[in-house]
């Protein structure tokens, strides 16, 4: 039953915070985009509790790196901070990964992954000036991240890991739009798309505990 209220918390609170950013009110978008991060992390730490994997704990860590980036990209003021610490809390989103089978070793997704990134990144390269070394940085962290979620399917088909993996999907369009809207041009709703599939990914994976017992 916690679970389930924290999910409705969570939309609603999700919900306000989008609302809020189209009507531009930065005082309130300021307080329910931060809170809908900690309502998820709250939810992980339940089952955390419950469940004592090592993915679950892991995971925690990441989300809490993940909800300092949040308030560091409520306004463009401090992008890089912000992605700072968003590229910290991929490395622990891989670890958590990692926790449940092992580091995978497989080229094939890990090239696929890797052109991904770098060819996005190619894609904003002029526009990047100062950036440039720091989003090189951060397309290939979490190209590793998504390499490492979808690994998951290939060992295992199960629906947990199958979830976990369009989460990472999620995650990955969700910080491609941020870029593009920062560095090329933003437009209309722009948020509606960044907010709702970075949510829904950490939402994700935060559940995805739940269905992990300890490893």
């Amino acid at each position: 039953m916690r679970i389930e209220l924290l999910t409705l918390f969570a939309a609603i609170s999700a919900a306000c915070a989008i609302i809020f950013s189209l009507k531009k009110n930065i005082k309130l978008y300021s307080i329910f985009k931060p809170l809908t991060t900690i309502l998820i992390i709250i939810m992980g730490l339940i089952i955390f509790q419950e469940q004592g994997s090592d993915y679950s704990k892991i995971m925690l860590v990441a989300l809490v790196f993940s909800l300092v980036g949040d308030v560091f990209l409520i306004t463009n003021k401090h992008f890089l901070e912000g992605m700072s610490f968003f590229f910290i809390a991929q490395i622990f989103f891989i670890l958590s990964f990692a926790s449940i089978f092992g580091f995978s070793w497989n080229i094939i997704l890990l090239a696929l992954f890797l052109m991904l990134g770098w060819a996005y990144y190619y894609f904003l390269k002029k526009d990047l000036n100062k950036y440039s070394i720091p989003v090189f940085l951060y397309s290939t962290v979490i190209s590793l991240m998504s390499w490492q979620a979808a690994s998951l399917v290939v060992i295992s088909r199960e629906f947990t890991y199958i979830a976990i993996a369009i989460a990472s999907l999620l995650f990955l369009l969700s910080d491609a739009i941020i870029a593009y809207t920062f560095f090329r041009k933003d437009f209309k709703a722009s948020n509606v798309f960044i907010l709702s599939t970075y949510w829904l990914a950490i939402y994700t994976f935060a559940l995805a505990g739940l269905y992990l017992g300890p490893i």
